[in-house]
């Protein structure tokens, strides 16, 4: 959990960040990233496209609530193996498993036909995956700004 200038309230808890990410060291830069950008939140990593579906349906390995928090939101890496992003997208969409869950496509495709389809199976956006630790901080920073910290005004 990163560290933030913003301190929960008594009984708040940090926002889940459920993120679908296969490469470890891709997984350990975006937990140093959102540390470094001060974000407060609950980052939890699943590996592949089969284990988002697991995580929310609280299957296996995360059958237990405590192992599985609900989400406030889901970043996706597109490339994933066993399902892909538009392939838990999706499921997602048919199962109505994260109807009110922002999901964000992360990718390091920015054709246009992958983030028209990302976005008609439902992605709230489709994020250029970054290509240095400073553009990670930075993408960090744009979540909290518009996906967590509304989070925090909301109670």
């Amino acid at each position: 959990m990163g560290e933030s200038v913003q301190k929960l309230g008594v009984g708040q808890v940090p926002p889940v960040v459920l993120v679908a990410e296969d490469e470890v060291t891709d997984q350990v830069l975006m937990r140093e990233a959102f540390c470094a950008a001060s974000v407060t939140c609950d980052l939890r990593f699943v590996i592949n496209g089969e284990e988002v579906i697991e995580y929310l349906l609280r299957h296996g390995a995360f059958a237990q609530a405590h192992a599985a928090p609900t989400p406030n939101l889901i970043l996706l890496d597109m490339h994933m193996p066993r399902k892909d992003g538009h392939e838990v997208l999706a499921e997602l969409r048919d199962r109505e498993l994260a109807k009110n869950i922002p999901t964000l496509v992360v990718s390091t495709s920015d054709a246009r036909f992958d983030i028209e389809r990302s976005r008609t199976l439902g992605a709230h956006d489709h994020l250029a995956k970054p290509d240095s630790f400073e553009s990670l901080i930075s993408m960090a920073i744009d979540i909290d700004q518009r996906f967590l910290q509304p989070l925090f005004a909301a109670i």
